[in-house]
């Protein structure tokens, strides 16, 4: 359809002149006949009507729009149907709001009140970001089964369970009145750009699976701090991961499900007495598979594009720096999605100055600098969700809570699926215990029960999380964004509710740290991630954690370091140094090994003696502090080669194929770069060894189960298998290897074959990256729905490198968590900052800004975000100014 007048017109004339073309052919008579002066007349006439009509339209249109209050500019047909240049009339603003975009398209936002900035950063979320933004409150309030039909019920039927809507109303009512006031400046702002659009052009952009014409709801400030409460519980362990390991138990009996747990001890060979333990044969063959309980893989597909389970951040010292100040530098692992979840921006005022990373919905900087201070708020991977085996009669709706029969509560939902016939509602029935809701319904295998089940392999189950305690987490990084020290910092987080986070900071004065905020239960008898009794009080939630004994570290970046001293902090995968833990938290899995090679890397960096003034060259540049994150080497896999080479050669007759490939394997050197012929070959092998050695042990739905969940580890617990199965070897009963040393030989053969099979017969072909392939899909969407607008593009890495790049391992090697938000700050410079961001600000494929962060993502080149406003009035590609209704 045509987006102008013009166009209407030109479409018109085209197909006018080709009827006239072909009358004139037929009559044999020129362009001068009556009939056709009389047509010319007529289509003149034609266009000045459409013309009008055109006009009367838009200005009809207007007037609605005054008439609730607002002003509007109609501009359609501009990539994501938002103005980005000119001038908008407003309501809600104090003062004119100045927003220019630089090249990348990250706005810069300059006003006089932080009230019209907040206005402004709800504005251009809304304009860039607004598909993004319906999409995640409809997650959140539990109503995608509305747009996409019973596709979406699971994950409905899990936030209604969670309630994740109504403690957000609760949450919104407790707020102060500072956090009120930004939560109610940042929601007019969204209101405002939503207005400005015009209603049918804005839903056809938004919704491309939604054909209704309604305008959305308007956005109040309980959507936001639900928005906070859906990425809190994407950062939590879930309800699957303690299903899982008790299923795993249950399979394998304690000591041998030992490996598939967050942080397991090391594989041992003989007992706390010498005693020499049951050889892996027994293993391999007597626990042929059996029953794998009752999963629930929809409650992490619920959450998969806003899934933050993961990052990397670090500190240097200013005594080692170019700049003398201290550097930090941090990257976040996020779901390969276009948009990214991350939005850029920077914000200027008379008492504020922010640039960093946001994410739309919320008004909160998770990474960024103010004037004074830079920090990075990563997920913590701490354990927020229990489950408690309940006690239930169901005849009369009771449970057994202490001594005492206790009722349950009941709370009703009915939600809205969108079929053929229109919109059907379907009803559901939430059952809570003290501990919180039941999630028996949630584990039925078709998943639309609105009665519990009575007859499951489990006894019920409810879940307590910590979103659900009353408390807030708004403020306190309201407050965090604010600070001017790490004495402010320190001052602003003891109350954190949620989400539990490590935040990684530094300030201009030169200290520097991390501290983990957020409530977490102070357990009196850890639960191991399984679920545990609810009759026993001893498992119950009483208090959070003293914020006094929660793991922190510090230091003064700006001297030099002596025997005691520290030149550098650094956090990767949840792990930090030796920070002091005086409260026992439970963790989710996390890598060390990772934590170690970043520790390692910052070692080499300050090796040179940067006190030889003679030589500045020994002083690190923010450049080179960039690229730390690129290394795509110190995987734990090369210390799982030797035990394969040893398994390998004690296998009878291994074929030639197998030895080629053990061979390659032998002389890698462990790094997962893109052309790794030995990379390729190491994940290929340990995906062949899943299905020899564990699919057969645990069974297909199990292993398929514990692969869903979040930054498990299978290729370690092999490895750890094959280590011990090599100790064996060597030891009192080399026979009980052969098994072992079988499944690997057979599994190089089969490696030879895949790899000649999906890259070729030429070993130059055989590159990681030619598997490691990165497919953007759509935010919105499911895994299959590939964002055809950008190609794949082949990756390094792994999901244990720095380059983070991680896999559904067992399943397929294409990445589906990458690192595509990275920042790096020298707290000289306050007014600049490095950034990445992939693949580009905008959500619309039709915009300038969709993909066109991609190609410096890609080789791993920064953005320099300059907040300088004489930098930025050069840079500007475009410069909107918002201007207050009288």
């Amino acid at each position: 359809m045509p987006n102008s007048v013009e166009g209407l017109g030109a479409a018109t004339l085209r197909r006018q002149r080709s009827v006239d073309l072909a009358r004139t052919e037929q009559s044999g008579r020129g362009g001068g006949h009556p009939a056709r002066r009389r047509w010319g007349w007529a289509f003149r006439a034609r266009i000045r009507w459409l013309g009008w009509g055109a006009i009367a339209l838009v200005a009809a249109t207007g007037a609605f729009w005054v008439l609730r209050g607002t002003p509007v500019t109609v501009r359609l047909g501009q990539g994501n149907g938002s103005q980005e240049a000119g001038v908008i009339p407003v309501l809600g603003l104090q003062s004119a709001l100045e927003v220019k975009r630089d090249q990348l398209g990250v706005p810069h936002l300059k006003g006089r009140s932080e009230h019209d900035l907040w206005f402004g950063l709800g504005f251009v979320h809304a304009q860039d970001r607004l598909a993004q933004l319906l999409w995640m409150r409809r997650m959140a309030q539990g109503t995608t089964a509305e747009v996409i039909g019973g596709s979406g019920l699971p994950g409905d039927r899990l936030a209604r369970t969670l309630g994740i809507g109504l403690l957000a109303a609760r949450a919104s009512q407790a707020l102060g009145p500072e956090a009120r006031a930004v939560l109610q400046a940042y929601g007019a702002g969204i209101n405002a750009s939503m207005r400005h659009r015009h209603d049918r052009a804005s839903e056809a952009l938004q919704f491309k699976r939604d054909e209704r014409q309604a305008r959305p709801a308007r956005w109040e400030v309980s959507d936001s701090i639900a928005i906070l409460k859906l990425l809190s519980w994407a950062m939590s362990n879930g309800i699957e991961t303690g299903l899982v390991l008790d299923d795993l138990i249950a399979q394998l009996g304690g000591r041998w499900a030992l490996p598939f747990r967050p942080d397991p001890p090391a594989w041992r060979i003989r007992d706390g007495d010498g005693n020499a333990l049951p050889s892996l044969e027994g293993w391999m063959h007597a626990r042929g598979g059996g029953a794998s309980g009752m999963g629930f893989s929809s409650g992490r597909d619920w959450v998969r594009s806003v899934d933050l389970q993961g990052g990397s951040a670090w500190v240097l010292g200013g005594h080692y720096t170019e700049s003398g100040s201290p550097f930090l530098v941090a990257d976040l692992h996020l779901p390969v999605t276009a948009p990214s979840l991350m939005y850029a921006a920077s914000l200027s005022g008379e008492s504020m100055d922010l640039a960093g990373a946001t994410i739309p919905g919320v008004p909160v900087f998770w990474f960024g600098r103010n004037s004074k201070m830079a920090w990075a708020a990563l997920p913590a991977r701490a354990v927020t969700v229990d489950l408690f085996t309940e006690t239930v009669r169901w005849a009369d709706g009771t449970y057994r809570s202490g001594g005492l029969w206790t009722p349950l509560d009941l709370r009703e939902e009915n939600i809205e699926v969108r079929t053929e016939a229109g919109l059907e509602s379907v009803p559901w029935i939430v059952r809570s215990t003290r501990h919180g809701p039941l999630i028996d319904s949630l584990l039925a295998a078709d998943g639309v029960l609105s009665e519990p089940i009575r007859d499951v392999e489990r006894r019920p189950l409810s879940l307590a999380w910590t979103g659900a305690i009353e408390g807030d987490g708004f403020e306190s990084l309201l407050r965090l964004a604010r600070a001017g020290s790490e004495a402010d910092l320190l001052r602003a987080l003891p109350d954190h509710h949620e989400p539990v986070i490590s935040v990684v900071y530094a300030d201009q004065s030169g200290r520097a740290g991390m501290q983990l905020a957020g409530w977490l239960p102070e357990r009196i008898l850890p639960t191991s991630l399984v679920p545990v009794p609810g009759r026993l009080a001893l498992f119950d939630w009483v208090k959070p954690i003293p914020f006094s004994e929660m793991p922190h570290l510090s230091f003064d970046a700006s001297r030099q370091v002596g025997p005691q001293g520290r030149a550098f902090l650094a956090l990767a995968d949840g792990a930090v140094g030796s920070a002091p833990m005086e409260a026992p938290i439970e963790w989710m899995w996390r890598s060390r090994s990772t934590q170690t090679r970043l520790q390692a890397i910052l070692q080499q960096l300050i090796a040179q003696d940067p006190a030889r003034q003679s030589r500045p060259s020994g002083l690190v540049d923010l450049l080179s502090a960039w690229t730390t994150l690129d290394d795509m080497g110190g995987h734990a896999a090369r210390d799982f080669v030797p035990a394969i080479v040893d398994l390998a050669n004690q296998a009878d007759n291994l074929r030639p194929e197998a030895k080629e490939i053990l061979s390659i394997l032998a002389d890698w050197d462990g790094v997962f770069s893109v052309k790794s012929r030995g990379a390729a070959i190491y994940q290929v092998l340990m995906h062949h060894l899943l299905e020899r050695v564990l699919r057969p042990s645990i069974g297909p739905k199990l292993l398929s189960r514990y692969l869903d969940l979040p930054d498990v580890k299978p290729n370690a617990v092999l490895g750890q298998m094959m280590i011990a199965a090599q100790q064996v070897n060597s030891g009192e009963d080399p026979a009980g290897t052969e098994p072992m040393a079988n499944a690997v030989a057979s599994a190089l053969r089969q490696t030879w074959v895949t790899l000649s099979h999906r890259l070729g017969v030429s070993r130059e072909d055989w590159r990681w990256g030619a598997l490691h392939q990165l497919r953007f899909v759509r935010f919105e969407g499911a895994r299959s729905e590939l964002v055809s607008e950008i190609p794949p593009i082949q990756m390094g890495g792994s999901g244990r490198t720095l380059a983070y790049a991680s896999f559904d391992a067992g399943r397929s090697f294409a990445v589906d968590q990458v690192s595509n938000l990275r920042i790096a700050i020298d707290l000289a410079y306050p007014d600049r900052l490095l950034l990445s961001l992939a693949p580009g600000q905008s959500e619309s494929s039709e915009h300038v800004h969709y993909q066109d962060a991609l190609q410096r993502w890609t080789v791993g080149k920064p953005f320099v975000l300059e907040t300088k406003p004489l930098w930025v009035e050069g840079q500007a590609s475009s410069r909107l100014l918002l201007e207050p209704v009288q």
